[in-house]
């Protein structure tokens, strides 16, 4: 999912088509959904109710009425995707040169594009890590040093945040392998605990329980 493709302009201005929450589905079999975080939940209520092929909590949370801001766009009320503008200051309180995070940004882009030969010459997986790690072992032009080095980590770290995990846990075959969606960033005032009861009302939840197996039948 791209960070500035999250939520549809239509549905972030208030606006709620009834095509994007309501659609006739079929009859479906029965499933268990195991896991009642906010993915499992959701899963289960799209089982239940089908889905929207945009992003699906956007009409629900705009039907609960929580306010959304806008993070991304020329209306935004934060502005931190442009990567290469942001303000970054050393452990002394001193900032570091505009030039030296554009740089380090151009080469942060090359280092992910050689992550990408690499993964289609090595038919394994390997984390993202690992495969930043063989690219500056070929390229070592590609090495940083002093304050430029620091500001590398800080593109990797970056890049941690979006993916809520350690670049030696994010797969190399995968991290870029994201579905994108029209529209712009939003942000919830109130977070997502209202999105999560809502999502579990009237659902058959079973805290507690402890599955043995998974059984998959084709039918």
């Amino acid at each position: 999912m791209d960070p500035k493709e999250l939520f549809s302009t239509n549905l972030i201005d208030g606006k709620i088509v009834a095509s994007h929450i309501e659609r006739q589905c079929s009859p479906l079999p029965s499933v268990i959904v195991i896991g009642a975080g906010i993915s499992g939940l959701a899963a289960a209520r799209s089982l239940l109710h089908g889905v929207c092929n945009e992003n699906p909590l956007a009409p629900l949370i705009r039907g609960l009425g929580l306010t959304l801001y806008r993070t991304s766009g020329d209306d935004s009320i934060l502005y931190d995707h442009d990567l290469e503008s942001c303000m970054l200051f050393n452990t002394d309180g001193h900032q570091v040169p505009q030039q030296i995070v554009m740089d380090v940004g151009e080469t942060f882009k090359r280092i992910l594009e050689e992550t990408g030969k690499v993964r289609d010459e090595d038919p394994d997986d390997m984390s993202v890590q690992q495969a930043i790690s063989v690219v500056l072992n070929s390229h070592p032009e590609l090495k940083q040093q002093g304050l430029s080095h620091e500001v590398l980590q800080w593109y990797i770290c970056r890049m941690e945040a979006w993916f809520a995990a350690d670049a030696d846990m994010i797969s190399l075959k995968t991290w870029d392998q994201e579905h994108v969606l029209s529209g712009g960033h939003g942000l919830m005032v109130e977070g997502y605990d209202p999105v999560i009861k809502a999502l579990a009302k009237n659902l058959d939840i079973r805290l507690n329980h402890r599955h043995a197996c998974i059984i998959y039948r084709m039918t």
